[in-house]
C-alpha cells in the first residue's frame, strides 16, 4: 500500500562485526490495541515481509507480556506459515533482577500464546539483553544473544551454499530452456521446408492444365505461321490435333453432339475442368505454404550466445566461487553478500 512509504525509514551500519554487513534487519513496530488507527494496513504488511525473511525474531518485553490482541493475532497468522522461522525472547529481561518475577513474567506469556500457536510442547522464551547496557543485577541472568549471532551467522553460511546452488540450477535450467527453443524452432523449419517443398510442387502442378487449355487454343486457332516457324512445327501441331479430336467433343461435327463420338469431353467441360483443377491446385498449393512462425537469425544467435556464456562462463564462476567460499567460510574476512533477514514483532 503507498500509505506504508511515509512510514518506512532505512539506517545503514557500517560494522563489519559478527558478519553484520550481511545482515538486513527489519523492525516492525510496536502493536497497541484501542481505538488506534495505523495508516496502513500493519498486520498485513508484517505477514507479507514475513515471507521474505529467513528468521522471525518476536520480542517480548516483561511489561507488556503479550498482552496485546493484535500482536497475539499477528503471532498467529505468522505461525501457521513461518512457525520453523520463529523464535521468541523475553527481552530486557535485565531489568527484572529478580528469577522469581522472571519466571513469573515467562508463565504468563507463555499462558497467552498458548492458544495461537502450533509448537507449544517445544515453545522457549529464553533471556535476552544487550550485555554492555544491562543493569547491575544482570551477571546472573542467562543470555542468549550469543546463540543468537551464532544461528544468524549459521543462516548467512547457508544462504550461501544455497544460492550457489541455486544458481548452478538456474544456468542449468536456462540451458535447457534455450536447447527446448532452439529444437523447436528446428522442428518448426524442417517442417516449413516440408510444406514449401509440396507446395511449389503443387504450384508447379497447377500450371499444366493451363497448359492444356493453351494448347488446345492453339488447335483451335489453326495459326498457320506456327506450322512455318519451324520445320517441325507440322508434327507437332499434327500430333496435339490428333489428341485434342480424341479428347475433345465438338458440338455439330459428324451430325451427332452426343458424347464419346467425337471425343470423351465437350469444349466447356474441357475449359470448366481445367479451370477448376488450377483453382484447386492453387489452393492446396497455398494451403500448405502457410509456415509455422520460427525465430530469425538474430534471436537464434542470441539464444544461443546466451547458452553459451551461461554454460560456460556462469557455471564456472559458480564453481570458482564456491571454492572461495569453502577456503575462506572460517576466516573473520567474510566477503559475501548473503543476507539473513529477522523480523521482530
Amino acid at each position: 500500500a503507498p500509505s506504508i512509504y511515509n512510514g518506512l525509514m532505512t539506517e545503514v551500519s557500517t560494522s563489519k562485526e559478527r558478519n553484520f554487513n550481511l545482515v538486513t534487519f527489519i523492525d516492525t513496530p510496536g502493536l497497541v490495541d484501542g481505538s488506534f488507527q495505523y495508516p496502513f494496513p500493519v498486520e498485513d504488511v508484517i505477514v507479507s515481509v514475513a515471507r521474505h525473511t529467513d528468521l522471525i525474531y518476536i520480542f517480548f518485553d516483561p511489561h507488556g507480556q503479550a498482552l496485546c490482541e493484535r500482536t497475539l493475532n499477528v503471532i498467529e497468522r505468522l505461525n501457521l506459515e513461518h512457525a520453523e522461522k520463529m523464535r521468541y525472547f523475553l527481552s530486557k529481561a535485565d531489568m527484572v533482577p529478580h528469577e522469581r518475577d522472571r519466571q513469573k513474567v515467562v508463565v504468563q506469556i507463555t499462558q497467552n500464546l498458548s492458544s495461537r500457536i502450533r509448537n507449544k510442547h517445544a515453545f522457549e522464551l529464553p533471556s535476552l539483553y544487550i550485555p554492555d547496557k544491562a543493569a547491575a543485577s544482570a551477571g546472573k541472568i542467562d543470555n542468549i544473544i550469543e546463540k543468537t549471532c551464532e544461528e544468524m551467522e549459521a543462516t548467512i553460511n547457508q544462504n550461501v551454499q544455497n544460492n550457489l546452488d541455486k544458481l548452478e540450477a538456474d544456468c542449468l535450467a536456462i540451458g535447457v530452456a534455450i536447447e527446448g527453443l532452439l529444437s523447436a524452432d528446428a522442428a518448426k523449419r524442417k517442417v516449413n521446408r516440408k510444406r514449401a517443398t509440396y507446395g511449389y510442387a503443387l504450384f508447379l502442378l497447377s500450371l499444366v492444365p493451363l497448359l492444356v487449355l493453351a494448347t488446345f487454343g492453339v488447335h483451335l486457332l489453326q495459326l498457320e505461321w506456327l506450322r512455318d516457324s519451324h520445320p517441325h512445327a507440322p508434327q507437332v501441331l499434327d500430333a496435339v490435333a490428333h489428341v485434342c479430336e480424341a479428347i475433345v467433343h465438338r458440338a455439330g461435327e459428324g451430325g451427332d453432339s452426343a458424347l464419346g463420338v467425337g471425343g470423351v469431353l465437350t469444349v466447356q467441360q474441357l475449359v470448366l475442368g481445367t479451370l477448376g483443377a488450377f483453382a484447386l491446385l492453387q489452393l492446396c498449393s497455398r494451403l500448405l505454404r502457410s509456415y509455422k512462425p520460427t525465430l530469425s537469425r538474430r534471436e537464434v544467435a542470441g539464444l544461443s550466445q546466451t547458452a553459451a556464456y551461461v554454460a560456460v562462463k556462469l557455471l564456472d564462476k559458480k564453481a570458482r566461487l564456491y571454492k572461495l567460499y569453502l577456503d575462506q567460510c572460517n576466516s573473520d574476512d567474510f566477503p559475501w553478500t548473503a543476507k539473513a533477514v529477522s523480523v521482530a514483532v
